[in-house]
Parts: C-alpha cells; sequence; structure tokens
C-alpha cells in the first residue's frame, strides 16, 4: 500500500556565492509505504525507501533588495536511489535472512522548486521550499516506475556568515 503522501526529510548545505545566487548540496530521503509481496510460499512485508543526492543553484531575484523575506527559484538534479527491502518473512520452513529478496533501481534526474527564506535573527533562518522531482525508473519497482513527486518542506536553518574582514586583519 503505497501513501499519496509521506514524510520527507532532508539535509543540505548551501553556500552563498553573491546576494543573488547559492549553490546548494542536499541529502533526502522519503518512505514511500509498506508492500507486501509474495515469493514462492512466503508472503514477505517491507518498505519503500527513496533517497535523493542533489545539487542546485538558487537564484534571488530581489537578493539585492534588503527585504527580509526572500523568495528564490532553484534548477538542479542528481541521483535518485529507491530500494525495496524486507522487515518479516512469513513461512514455516524458511529464515528471514537480510538482504534476500530486496531490490533497487537508481536514476539521474532533474529538480525544479522555489521558496521563501526568513531571517529571523542575525544565526537563525526559516525556509519554506517546494520542488518537483520527476523520479521515473526504466524497470520498475514493486510494479511501479514513476517515482515523481511534488516536496514542501519546511526547515529552521543556521546561517553562518564567517569572519568579517573587520575582525580578519588577513581577509581582504
Amino acid at each position: 500500500s503505497f501513501h499519496d503522501g509521506s514524510f520527507f526529510f532532508e539535509g543540505y548545505y548551501a553556500h552563498r556565492f553573491t546576494r543573488a545566487l547559492m549553490g546548494e548540496f542536499s541529502l533526502g530521503i522519503a518512505n514511500r509505504g509498506s508492500v507486501t509481496f509474495l515469493i514462492d510460499d512466503r508472503s514477505n512485508v517491507g518498505s519503500v525507501m527513496v533517497y535523493s543526492v542533489l545539487l542546485h543553484a538558487k537564484l534571488y531575484p530581489f537578493g539585492g533588495s534588503g527585504w527580509q523575506l526572500q523568495p528564490y527559484l532553484t534548477a538542479g538534479g542528481g541521483l535518485y536511489y529507491a530500494r525495496r527491502s524486507v522487515q518479516f518473512s512469513s513461512s514455516d520452513l524458511y529464515y528471514y535472512y537480510p538482504g534476500l529478496d530486496e531490490e533497487s533501481r537508481t536514476v539521474f534526474s532533474y529538480a525544479l522548486g522555489g521558496g521563501l527564506d526568513l531571517p529571523v535573527s542575525s544565526q537563525i533562518g526559516l525556509d519554506l521550499n517546494v520542488r518537483y522531482l520527476p523520479v521515473e525508473f526504466g524497470d520498475p519497482l514493486m510494479t511501479i516506475e514513476d517515482y515523481s513527486a511534488v516536496t514542501v518542506t519546511i526547515g529552521v536553518k543556521y546561517l553562518y556568515s564567517g569572519p568579517s574582514k573587520e575582525s580578519d586583519p588577513n581577509r581582504r
């Protein structure tokens, strides 16, 4: 049973190149739901997890405006990896071994999105991000090829500004 919605967790690192441009590296994970499938006389129960490793460019169209609330657009892509695992197996003659009857799929694809950044202090910021992730495998995983999704993430982030020119005499 796959869910229409899933919990998505993402961690990222972003580096600002200019006021209007950032680069971002992110790692994400989503549980697509529990699955039950039959192999020979065994009923296997497991789950399907989808992982993402992405690089993005973040463009702030109003980066030099001085506004607190900053809208942005993102474009990028990377690796999507999905894995079906088995947690339980039912059979009188079968003992479960980790890794048995598991399968995975991998694809490289793009990602597009946008969002809002709001600094609430000099080191803490809030983030709202909406992103389209087109994930289509050539081979079905649990009879499904298309794992595309729209993600909506809300987050808190640490804003590191680095040493200023005034506090570091070697930096000019």
